[in-house]
């Protein structure tokens, strides 16, 4: 979408993306109706990512969605044919990946109830970026939503001389692994260096730590990350601000942000938050205040028309027909423990809203409806039907909950044959440890479970898959708990450890209904 040399890079090196967070129909849904906007209903909707790269978000998507029509368009014609043979391996057949340029597909005579384009808009020219939003406002139907993220300022000024150093170093190596390589040479050279006076002078010390950020936020990426997010010559940020009025003058308005937490200043320290509250006109200040403060470097923006009529007074009757999913981290002793901005947390004191989360975290991996939550909080000591949506948004806008306006089925038991998500399935095959899970979210899970994942396919019951990953043991104990050897792990203790992979399996909502 920049240049035949970027579009070759990419043909080059793939863009190896996966399933992103937030960018989900049913996620921008929720937020939208949180609004007053209707939606259309997830099961049956249009989606189209601009720059989708292989297809692996939208596959992620279809699989659970067989009623829905995914379209993807990019201008790679290696990464369009990547993703094609990816879909034939899955057997999904209701995604469209074309070798397009967005400026071709913002003269369709198509519709389409939502609009994703991840990773693209910060890299590519001004003419794309309103090709990007143009296309946006003549495709979207009257309700839909576009989901665009982009690098935002201030943060994004820390991360930009990463990129000019490293593109400064690597452009003498023609071949993109050497570029790669390079550029992660000269990254590791300046950490160890500045790291030498970081205790000796204060300005070095924070230039330090920030190249040490950088270093391990590559290091936890494969290659094509390093080379398409620092290595191109195109990348710019945005305060939220210039992004509103871009659109704006595309004919589409600010919806919100995927991360709804963000658009508030609860998880900010009290004085702070009253503070930016006081001094901000309209709810993109309000953001745009915070961003200042807290020095966001990356935004998922949520956008619609600019006919819609927004109600940014969220209703009871919004939050009742909804359904919610727990976030927290499992607390083994109270009280429970929200992660707020900066490190710090918030202790839940009050016995309604524990209630309320302890009734979420049983429910895993379900998402019960408002009505079904109602009930299993209902009795002498229970919370109150009236006092539920005001005690869910509170804990919404800390992120400690999630509001849904669709679950995937997914299985509430472990049955005598389990079956796995075939995305996770593949993913763990593949030899990842972070998974994708039917919710549109991903899971880091331990070496034993990911050696485990492939063999959950349906066929085998548990003393199979004891059996199987007994083989795997004595073939080859990297990755076995407590082995050294392959007599390490007898039976009963394979026996355990299969019984327990497959709870947690259960628990983050991975096996097959």
């Amino acid at each position: 979408m920049v240049t035949a040399a970027a579009h070759a890079s990419y043909d080059e090196m793939p863009y190896e993306g996966g399933l992103v967070v937030g960018s989900h129909p049913e996620h921008l849904a929720t937020v939208g109706r949180l609004f007053g906007m209707t939606p259309a209903p997830i099961e049956r909707c249009r989606v189209l990512e601009i720059g989708c790269a292989t297809g692996m978000n939208l596959l992620a998507m279809a699989y659970s969605l067989p009623g829905c029509e995914f379209v993807g368009i990019d201008p790679s014609g290696r990464q369009i044919e990547l993703g094609r043979k990816a879909l034939a391996e899955y057997g999904i057949t209701n995604v469209e990946l074309a070798t397009t340029d967005v400026r071709e597909a913002v003269e369709w005579q198509r519709e389409f109830d939502y609009i994703v384009c991840h990773g693209v808009f910060s890299w590519v020219a001004p003419d794309v970026q309103e090709a990007i939003l143009a296309a946006c406002r003549r495709l979207l139907t009257p309700q839909g939503i576009a989901f665009i993220s982009y690098n935002t300022l201030p943060g994004f000024h820390m991360r930009a001389p990463v990129g000019e150093m490293l593109r400064f170093h690597s452009r003498n190596f023609p071949e993109p692994g050497e570029r790669t390589d390079q550029a992660g040479a000269l990254l590791k050279f300046l950490v160890e260096s500045s790291g030498t006076f970081a205790e000796s002078d204060e300005v070095l010390g924070i230039y330090h730590r920030m190249l040490k950020r950088e270093k391990e936020l590559l290091d936890g990426a494969p290659p094509s990350y390093l080379m398409h997010e620092h290595l191109e010559d195109l990348g710019k940020g945005f305060y939220l601000h210039e992004f509103v009025d871009a659109a704006r003058a595309r004919g589409l308005q600010y919806l919100g942000d995927a991360a709804f937490h963000t658009m508030l200043v609860r998880d900010l320290p009290e004085a702070i938050a009253a503070d930016l509250n006081r001094i901000s006109p309209n709810q993109v200040a309000l953001e745009q205040y915070r961003d200042f403060v807290v020095n966001r470097m990356f935004r998922k923006s949520l956008l619609c028309r600019d006919d819609v009529a927004l109600e940014r007074h969220i209703s009871e009757e919004a939050i009742r027909s909804l359904s919610f999913r727990a976030r927290l981290a499992r607390n083994a002793e109270p009280p429970w423990l929200i992660p707020k901005t900066g490190g710090l947390v918030a202790r839940v004191s009050d016995p309604r809203v524990t209630a309320v989360i302890e009734a979420l975290d049983a429910a895993e991996p379900a998402a019960p409806s408002f009505a079904e939550l109602s009930a299993l909080l209902s009795g002498d000591d229970g919370v109150a039907a009236e006092d539920l949506p005001a005690i869910l948004l509170s804990l919404y806008a800390l992120d400690a909950v999630e509001f849904r306006s669709w679950a995937p089925p997914v299985g509430m038991a472990v049955p005598e044959r389990a079956e796995a998500f075939l995305p996770a399935r593949m993913a763990a095959q593949a030899g990842k440890r972070d998974v994708p899970v039917p919710f549109h979210n991903s899971v880091v899970l331990d070496p034993f479970i990911c050696r485990m994942l492939p063999l959950v396919d349906g066929s085998r019951d548990r003393d199979a898959l004891a059996a199987a990953m007994g083989s795997i043991a004595a073939a080859d104990s990297a990755d076995m708990p407590a082995a050294s050897g392959p007599g390490d792990l007898g039976p009963d203790q394979l026996a355990r450890l299969v019984d327990e992979a497959l709870e947690q399996l259960l628990r983050a909502g991975l096996l097959v209904d």
